[in-house]
């Protein structure tokens, strides 16, 4: 049934929410009548087309409302009846606020965003919403923060990424029940030492800003998982961060990283991505419940064979550096599920390879191995697909005078991959984001298919029965 509605194009819905994206409708008062004997208690209005200058005053006639959402729209103010309502939820995304400096009228509010709405400053009387649990003003124009933002001692979520703030105020240490808070994209130097008041922060995210060090009251956010520092000014991977026993993924990429002076042994997941390392720290072997390393674009010179100390590892991302081999101790990592080699100068593998028999997806696109690929694996692992074929090398797979492409088969059938699809053509993070979901998106767990290219080739796994 829903899905026969789906397809007629009526709008499928949970109970009490209505979705509205032909914005004509709303000059009927019939429609306001039948949304108000609906009983409506979640209304969203998606204006694609620009036509909405205002917000309907009618709103105020649906007594059950509780939450609004209004997404492109052209309007400028929030009117004094809508003001007036027991909102919960008030949500303006992509609209031309001049300001929202009556916004504390809706004295019930739980979750308030106001997102990529222009606003250049948010009233000190935001503080006055007690009750205020999520508050989202990310990509705005806000320099500043206001001080009676310190006042919301419920707040749970706030994120103000995507600003022009400098800094981030020392309220901000008020707000004690902060579980997740977003300070991406902004123009922030340091971080307050206020911020050690916050022991209930699970993540925090602080990305792409122009931070160098980390104040020592970070130490004590003991209840910390997950941390996000990329794009930032850092030099080495903080010390203090090894007090934080709960923290299970930390992501600098894009830093000027050299050094890990210690351990953090919480980590399952390590993202230090387009730094300067020129070797990997032994701190990282001594991680010793890793299942995600990326250590992209770097410097490295070489794979150490501690390596095989991380036997918890599930994704090994090592695209973009130096070394031209890998150890063969690589090989005893048994949990390796993802192994991203791309744009790497590796001209072989290693010869017990095949012990690696839970590899799900090798990818060696435009390393000195091979040509453009993504290999996936079919459900048997590494030991299912060595069973038909054979490692070998300088074997040609294209031909001079053009393009050909070969179709990898398992046993169970054809290969999964139609003519027009190109592996080779999706990124990294698609193939991370397969692995972090469970399972394979590429290969579907059945087969795998080589792209050739119109240079000579050589190929790592000849097929048993070439098509061209």
């Amino acid at each position: 049934m829903a899905e026969n509605r789906k397809r007629s194009g009526e709008e499928v819905t949970e109970k009490g929410k209505e979705i509205i994206r032909d914005t004509s409708v709303l000059t009927s008062s019939k429609k306001w009548h039948e949304l108000a004997g609906k009983g409506v208690t979640s209304l969203v209005i998606d204006d694609n087309e620009n036509n909405l200058d205002e917000i309907p005053h009618q709103l105020c006639s649906l007594s059950t409302l509780r939450s609004f959402t209004l997404t492109w729209s052209k309007v400028k103010a929030i009117p004094d009846v809508v003001l007036k309502m027991d909102l919960r939820e008030f949500c303006l995304h992509k609209c031309r606020l001049r300001d929202v400096n009556n916004i504390h009228c809706l004295r019930n509010l739980v979750k308030l965003e106001l997102v990529d709405d222009g606003l250049r400053s948010i009233p000190n009387e935001i503080g006055e919403l007690s009750g205020l649990i999520n508050l989202d003003l990310t990509g705005n124009h806000l320099k500043s923060l206001p001080l009676g933002l310190g006042k919301l001692e419920k707040l749970k979520m706030l994120k103000v990424s995507g600003n022009d703030l400098a800094e981030i105020p020392a309220s901000i240490g008020n707000m004690r029940a902060l579980d997740s808070l977003d300070f991406s994209h902004n123009h922030i130097t340091a971080i307050p030492e206020a911020i050690g008041r916050l022991r209930y922060l699970i993540t925090l995210r602080i990305s792409r800003n122009q931070i160098r060090t980390l104040p020592r009251s970070f130490e004590r956010l003991e209840r910390l998982q997950y941390l996000f520092l990329g794009h930032n000014h850092f030099a080495e991977v903080p010390s203090l961060l090894t007090h934080l026993h709960n923290l299970k993924t930390l992501n600098m990429d894009s830093n000027k990283v050299r050094a890990m002076s210690a351990p953090i042994e919480s980590l399952t997941a390590l993202l230090l991505d387009q730094n300067e390392l020129e070797e990997l720290p032994q701190a990282v072997f001594q991680c010793d419940r890793l299942e995600k390393l990326s250590v992209k674009f770097n410097r490295l010179a070489a794979i150490p064979a501690q390596i095989a100390r991380l036997d918890r590892l599930r994704q090994l991302y090592i695209s973009g550096n130096q070394f031209t081999r890998l150890p063969d101790d690589i090989c005893t990592l048994t949990n390796l599920r993802h192994l991203v080699l791309r744009e790497s100068k590796i001209e072989e593998l290693p010869t017990n390879f095949d012990m690696l028999r839970r590899l799900n997806v090798i990818d060696v696109d435009g390393a000195s191995l091979d040509g453009r690929y993504v290999y996936a694996l079919n459900k048997e692992g590494i030991q299912g697909l060595m069973e038909q074929v054979v490692i070998r090398r300088n074997l040609v797979t294209d031909k001079d005078e053009g393009e050909s492409e070969l179709h990898y088969e398992s046993d169970r059938g054809s290969s999964i991959f139609d003519s027009e699809d190109d592996p080779a053509s999706e990124d990294e993070e698609r193939v991370d984001e397969a692995s972090a979901s469970g399972s394979v998106s590429l290969a579907e767990g059945s087969g795998y298919r080589v792209n050739g290219s119109k240079s000579r080739r050589e190929s790592m796994f000849p097929p048993r029965d070439r098509r061209s």
